[in-house]
């Protein structure tokens, strides 16, 4: 999609207004139309409002998209809260997760038909993952079938 500006001009009560001429290339349609409004959208990349030219018919042509703002206010009262909500529910799983390794050890208990495994869990004070008998039922999930996992789980914790 290329977008080209050929002109900017202001009026004489010194009022700025931007007169555009935006040319799209979406499958071979060329959109020209000099009726553009100020709006604005927001990137994810930037994690913030830009504003942009938006004309309602060459917009409804290429599609419409849900990122087209009628004020900065309303662009950031939407999209910045949901940047900012999805960030808290990433760093929350992620520390969810990291937690998991700060559990004590818990071998369980035995239940029916079950008998002791071979389990890994991270200890913290030692700095280290350590081999245990699972019982087979219970415990908490500060147990790792394989060493590298506990492994993992402890690189995490440790870069924390």
């Amino acid at each position: 999609m290329g977008r080209k500006m050929i002109a900017n001009k202001t009026d004489a009560s010194k009022t700025k207004f931007v007169i555009v001429y935006f040319k799209y290339f979406v499958c071979g349609l060329d959109c020209k139309f000099t009726f553009f409004y100020s709006r604005y959208f927001f990137t994810s990349q930037e994690q913030r409002c830009e504003k942009f030219m938006y004309s309602p018919e060459c917009h409804l042509r290429l599609g419409r998209s849900r990122n087209v703002f009628h004020t900065h206010e309303v662009c950031e009262k939407v999209c910045k809260t949901n940047a900012d909500q999805s960030l808290k529910q990433s760093r929350y799983l992620v520390k969810r997760n990291l937690d998991q390794c700060l559990d004590s050890l818990d071998v369980g208990h035995s239940c029916k038909l079950s008998r002791a495994v071979s389990k890994w869990y991270f200890d913290e004070s030692a700095n280290e993952c350590i081999e245990f008998q699972y019982l087979g039922c219970g415990g908490n999930a500060n147990r790792f079938n394989e060493r590298e996992d506990c492994e993992e789980c402890k690189n995490k914790l440790n870069n924390w």
